[in-house]
């Protein structure tokens, strides 16, 4: 039966898309695929391979790509900070601090951590009122960070200021995270500090549940138990038969 003009002219139009979209088709997932392959072929970038030796603890490792990435592009403020922490768990402080100074014009979103790791930092050379500082406006700006809140109580109790505060920002920290036995002992300490041997006992042996080989906490906790009432004593057993 002979073909149709209808049919055949139909027939090689279908053909003619088909060469021209599939061709096009084929070239656009051939530029995909490419683009794909580069994307992959892409180096790491040095900084981020650093961050990931300072997650792994190899700080040592990780600033010697850093000194390379700061020296190549003296700008790269993400790499002078990771080079500030890599330098402060390696015990350089002092460098450490010329590292932050540098990244302070980091971006915004990270300002309160940045505060954060110079503080502690500051701490560690012992600069403990130039922390408290760096400190206070660390919390204004993250307030609800347990880190910060958790710092910023150590702080005032190794400074043995104003203890009432301090054991309100260790309350705070434990309340949005209850499993870190370091807030626990901040507070301890803190109410210790205050005559509140009751409340630290709590919070002494609160930090034991947490971690079993603290000598600090359990050594604060038998001071404190020395330092209360029959009845006080009494009432602590008490509460601590009912929660169980």
């Amino acid at each position: 039966m002979p073909i149709s003009k209808t049919r055949l002219l139909g027939a090689v139009l279908g053909l003619i898309i088909l060469l021209v979209f599939g061709a096009g088709f084929s070239a656009w997932a051939q530029e995909q695929q490419g683009g794909e392959e580069a994307e992959k072929a892409k180096p790491t970038p040095a900084w981020l391979k650093a961050r990931q030796l300072i997650l792994e603890n190899e700080p040592g490792q990780a600033l010697e790509l850093l000194n390379a990435a700061t020296e190549a592009n003296p700008n790269n403020l993400i790499a002078w900070h990771l080079k500030a922490l890599a330098q402060a768990a390696s015990g350089q402080s002092e460098a450490a601090m010329r590292s932050f100074d540098v990244a302070v014009l980091e971006l915004p979103l990270g300002y309160g951590d940045y505060l954060r790791q110079r503080g502690e930092v500051l701490v560690d050379l012992d600069r403990k009122q130039e922390a408290l500082t760096i400190f206070e406006e660390a919390v204004v700006q993250m307030p609800n960070d347990p880190a910060i809140l958790g710092g910023m109580a150590k702080l005032l109790m190794l400074e043995g200021i104003n203890m009432d505060r301090a054991e309100k920002l260790a309350l705070r920290a434990v309340a949005v995270q209850p499993d870190n036995p370091d807030y626990w002992l901040t507070m301890g300490l803190a109410r210790q500090a205050q005559g509140k041997n009751a409340a630290a006992v709590v919070s002494f042996h609160r930090v034991l549940r947490l971690d079993p080989e603290s000598n600090l906490a359990r050594a604060q906790l038998l001071a404190s138990l020395k330092e209360l009432t029959p009845q006080e004593v009494s009432r602590l057993l008490g509460q601590s038969r009912k929660k169980k």
